[in-house]
């Protein structure tokens, strides 16, 4: 009883077996973006063999990317999307250590290794739907 009782109150960290890769829209998951898009992000979520949130592994970094600059360009860092203009590109999601080795799951052979996202990016407003205003 006691055990139940230390692990109700105390409970421990539970480890990351893999990574999902999503994008958000402002506070929306997504799968479509504007060209005039100024929110659209990325991020990446551990999650246990359950699919509950897991803690990230200790030193784990991510880096983002998009495999297409001409549709859109990802902030490594930040994973916020930049369109630049109509299309589709998949971005992705690198987790690596401080020293740039990957991220290993628990199994210690497997690296993280997150599925791309495939986005579409629609064109932006219409020239005659832009409101201008200059002083």
């Amino acid at each position: 009883r006691f055990c139940e009782w230390w692990s109700e109150r105390y409970p421990q960290p539970v480890a990351a077996t893999h990574a999902a890769l999503t994008l958000k829209e402002g506070n929306t998951m997504a799968s479509n973006i504007s060209v005039d898009s100024t929110t659209a992000t990325l991020s990446l979520a551990f999650v246990d063999d359950k699919g509950d949130a897991a803690t990230a592994p200790a030193g784990a970094t991510v880096a983002y990317a998009s495999d297409d600059a001409s549709v859109a360009t990802v902030d490594a860092a930040t994973g916020k999307i930049t369109g630049v203009l109509a299309g589709t590109f998949n971005a992705s999601a690198t987790v690596t250590n401080a020293d740039g080795t990957p991220t290993l799951e628990p199994d210690g052979v497997t690296a993280f290794s997150p599925a791309p996202v495939n986005v579409t990016v629609d064109p932006g407003a219409a020239a005659s739907d832009v409101f201008t205003v200059t002083p």
